[in-house]
């Protein structure tokens, strides 16, 4: 599918390799585990918006590329003398 032709849903396969399932049943409990939203089709499948997914992955990029605050350690309290 091109482009503007997505389907607004993960496919059958991005499913599976998301969950690592291929049982609903499993997917569903997985998918709640994760806290991530979706609604069951009229097949008894899980269906996730795609964007739901897109928006998830781009907040835990942009909280991976946070710099974490540098901690300076005072060597002198750590530092033990040998001679002691």
């Amino acid at each position: 599918m091109s482009k503007s032709q997505e389907s607004m849903f993960t496919s059958l396969q991005d499913l599976e390799e998301l969950t690592g399932h291929t049982r609903p049943a499993i997917q569903m409990r997985w998918l709640r585990m994760k806290a991530i939203p979706f609604i069951i089709g009229g097949d008894g499948r899980p269906k996730i918006l795609r964007q739901t997914l897109l928006a998830r992955f781009a907040l835990a990029h942009a909280e991976a590329d946070t710099v974490a605050p540098a901690i300076h350690l005072n060597r002198g309290l750590l530092a033990r003398d040998p001679g002691n």
